[in-house]
């Protein structure tokens, strides 16, 4: 029986690292006292998302 593609880990690392760091933005943006620093952490989201879709495209993990 083929797998749901949104039960794979893949999909459910890359939902959770987003929804985690789009409330740090947003906790960041409302409450730091360096009201900047929400910036840093887009960035590291952009970098999370590109680096997870890469290994998963070039099938880092192993996938058949």
């Amino acid at each position: 029986m083929d797998s749901i593609w949104f039960f794979e880990t893949w999909f459910l690392l890359l939902i959770l690292s987003i929804w985690t760091e789009l409330a740090r933005t947003v906790m960041e943006w409302k409450y730091a006292e360096n009201r900047n620093s929400y910036k840093l952490t887009i960035f590291q989201l952009i970098f999370i998302v590109i680096l997870l879709s890469i290994l998963y495209w070039t099938n880092f993990f192993g996938r058949v």
